[in-house]
């Protein structure tokens, strides 16, 4: 069984930070922790990190009472959507990109009455990219439409450009990857599916950044 935790804080890396907690919800440990280390690896590996957001869907929606019945439909969706990363992690390896590393994390809703989703997190080398709009027109969302899924990138999202010395922004994004962790719309779960994914890109352990820690004394 996965750990959760119901607390406004957690500390997680020798950090200590704030977390999103929905009323009476909880959030997931482990995958708010895998998702961190995600973030930590980009900015040990690069300066500046692009992080942005967006939603996915599948084209051919699922309700939530064939998730209930037919659990085998949520297994598919969620072999489309790692098709699908994997696929976009290749692409933006060549041209015009040509990232070194890629990393990502997503995690997948089934919110009770609503609609199966999943929320990706993309962490790139900011000094390659400054927004997302262009890779989301020209790679991103046709790279999806390919594995029958529908990509929603927010009107005019830039992405956070974060850098390590930003601990504002960077507790904000931790902010939001909890938000994304929580336990609320997780509870349908075929067998042998997962409700979230990330890269797993190393820590670049030559780096003076060993990321952010509490402070002591």
């Amino acid at each position: 069984m996965q750990r959760t935790t119901s607390e406004e804080h957690i500390t997680l890396d020798e950090y200590t930070f704030s977390i999103c907690m929905v009323p009476g919800g909880k959030c997931f440990i482990g995958m708010l922790r895998m998702a961190k280390q995600q973030l930590d690896a980009m900015l040990s590996h690069y300066s500046k990190v692009c992080v942005a957001s967006m939603t996915v869907h599948p084209e051919v929606e699922t309700s939530e009472a064939a998730i209930t019945v037919n659990p085998e439909v949520e297994t598919s969706k969620n072999d489309a959507m790692s098709k699908f990363m994997r696929r976009l992690s290749k692409v933006v390896q060549g041209k015009p990109y040509n990232f070194e590393r890629f990393a990502y994390a997503w995690f997948r809703e089934a919110p009770s009455g609503g609609k199966p989703h999943y929320h990706l997190v993309l962490m790139m080398n900011g000094h390659k990219i400054r927004n997302v709009t262009n890779l989301g027109k020209q790679v991103i969302c046709p790279e999806a439409k390919r594995f029958g899924l529908q990509v929603f990138i927010p009107k005019g999202c830039q992405g956070d450009m974060l850098t390590r010395g930003d601990q504002t922004l960077y507790d904000d994004c931790l902010y939001q990857l909890s938000y994304f962790s929580k336990v609320v719309g997780k509870e349908y779960q075929a067998k042998n599916s997962n409700n979230y994914s990330t890269t797993r890109v190393k820590h670049n352990h030559n780096q003076v950044w060993a990321g952010f820690k509490d402070t002591t004394g």
